[in-house]
């Protein structure tokens, strides 16, 4: 769970300045700001919700957990959405209510939560917060937005942040490029997975014109085994390696 204690903050100070390993496909769709703008695309009905008065009015504490949880609150998307929208310049309550919701009500955020939380953490520069999400939707396989991005970096050097945006930069970077690698990966996998192994296939894997790389040989193949294909994944390893002229390692021989 997010945020569980102060010290899963500490465990991630030093997280800008770390390369990011291979992320999992998911793309992450624009949908949340904290821009008025998108203030106006939304409609809720909040005014009947007890809710929304215990929260905006109180400061965060075990008592008010109490409250909350005897109001049993029904936490629909659009609810959660307009309370974080709401605490955006209250970053502490906006994660304590986060949390909350999480592990105490079983919510589950969505991309927009997610590109929301990271918006209130860039704007009031609650850094080590900020990087607990990256990690985390990393982890779950979500990617920031483009809009989400270029709003939080060039807040970032607005703000003379120099190293979390020179790091937020390289993250998103490395993303693009591996959702890119990763579009190849599944084409790939589907070509094989629906043909017999033959000249054929080698001819249309070769017409494909694709770069091979470990990260790339070894995505194939664990696609391929997990699709219980492990004969076309030992295939697919002969081919690049005589074909392709890829030399495998003890990575690619282990897999």
């Amino acid at each position: 769970h997010l945020l569980t204690t102060r010290s899963r903050h500490t465990q991630v100070t030093g997280f800008p300045h770390h390369s990011y390993p291979f992320l999992p496909t998911k793309i992450f769709y624009p949908v949340s700001s904290l821009h008025e703008s998108h203030h106006r695309k939304l409609f809720f009905s909040t005014k009947s919700e007890p809710i929304f008065d215990e929260l905006l009015s109180k400061d965060w504490a075990k008592g008010l957990e109490k409250e909350l949880s005897s109001l049993n609150p029904r936490l629909t998307h659009e609810t959660v959405l307009y309370i974080l929208m709401k605490l955006g310049k209250e970053p502490e309550k906006a994660s304590s209510f986060f949390k909350w919701a999480i592990e105490e009500k079983g919510f589950r955020p969505s991309t927009s939560i997610y590109s929301l939380m990271l918006r209130i953490y860039a704007k009031n520069h609650a850094m080590k917060e900020f990087w607990v999400v990256i990690k985390e939707m990393k982890e779950k396989g979500y990617y920031i937005d483009e809009e989400t991005y270029a709003s939080i970096y060039s807040d970032f050097r607005n703000s003379k942040l120099i190293n979390d945006a020179t790091a937020l930069k390289h993250f998103y970077e490395r993303m693009i490029q591996e959702n890119a690698m990763e579009t190849v990966v599944q084409r790939v996998v589907e070509v094989v997975k629906n043909s017999d192994w033959s000249s054929e296939l080698e001819r249309e894997l070769e017409d494909m014109r694709f770069s091979v790389s470990e990260n790339f040989v070894l995505r194939v193949l664990k696609e391929l085994r997990g699709k219980g294909l492990p004969w076309k994944a030992l295939s697919f390893f002969k081919w690049v390696g005589e074909s392709l002229g890829f030399e495998h390692n003890n990575f690619t021989y282990n897999w």
